[in-house]
């Protein structure tokens, strides 16, 4: 699980989101729509990323979806996968609670 220390928020654990998204983030810049794409193993969640629509389609991700079994968990570490702050992410004009 990934660990933020964000200059405004404090330390506090942080969602992952593709690289696009970090760079949003940083810059404070709207993002317009997020694909989440969550993997499960033995039935429980197991890890989370978020893309923005250009990675998402990349790997061939149309929707936010769950990846089941190890096949799931091979293909979501996959992805680029970057550390933001969650109350930073949360902030960012036209989105509204992407993160959980």
């Amino acid at each position: 699980m990934a660990f933020v220390l964000c200059d405004k928020h404090g330390g506090h654990v942080a969602p992952l989101v593709c690289p696009h998204l970090q760079d949003d983030v940083i810059n404070q810049r709207p993002i317009a729509s997020v694909i989440r794409v969550d993997a499960e193993y033995l039935g429980e969640p197991a890890w989370s990323v978020q893309l923005c629509p250009a990675c998402a389609t990349e790997h061939r991700i149309s929707e936010s979806t769950l990846l089941p079994g190890d096949d799931g968990l091979d293909a979501v570490f996959e992805f680029d996968q970057q550390s933001v702050c969650q109350f930073c992410f949360n902030e960012l004009p036209g989105l509204v609670d992407a993160v959980e």
